[in-house]
């Protein structure tokens, strides 16, 4: 059987717009396919290099990540959901938990400042007794006890 060049074309083109010139499946729109995964970033007062930040979602660690030379960090990568957020550093301690932080997917939730307060080291302690004038100012002070500690 014998073709005409457009009898040949004529197929070609049925074919080509059924099955949808190349475009997408039929059912699938043509949108970008959306995030699924957020991310959380925030800053660490005053401004501690190497600070570990910890990320938790139902009291497991999922993610953990240091802050830059400014104190910074950003979290990437964390499905839609809810975290609580703890920061370790030498020297200096949390005062509130950070808890709840919502995550939505294609969005980075700023938690904006945690701030840290200075552990007195062992240098400003004489007699048990926490000396501020061997610490420095004392508004910048705060004094810790901890109770069954020797």
């Amino acid at each position: 059987m014998k073709y005409t060049i457009w009898q040949f074309l004529l197929i070609f083109a049925v074919v080509f717009f059924i099955t949808g010139c190349g475009d997408n499946p039929i059912g699938m729109d043509n949108q970008a396919e959306t995030p699924k995964n957020g991310a959380i970033s925030g800053v660490i007062l005053p401004t501690v290099s190497d600070a570990v930040i910890k990320i938790y979602q139902d009291g497991v660690l999922l993610s953990s990540i240091r802050t830059d030379d400014n104190g910074k960090y950003s979290i990437q990568n964390l499905p839609e959901g809810e975290y609580d957020i703890s920061v370790t550093a030498t020297g200096y301690v949390m005062l509130t938990s950070i808890q709840d932080v919502h995550v939505k997917a294609g969005q980075t939730t700023d938690v904006g400042q945690i701030v840290l307060v200075k552990i007195p080291s062992r240098n400003n302690v004489a007699d048990g007794f926490f000396n501020p004038a061997r610490f420095g100012d004392e508004e910048e002070v705060i004094v810790l006890r901890i109770e069954g500690m020797t």
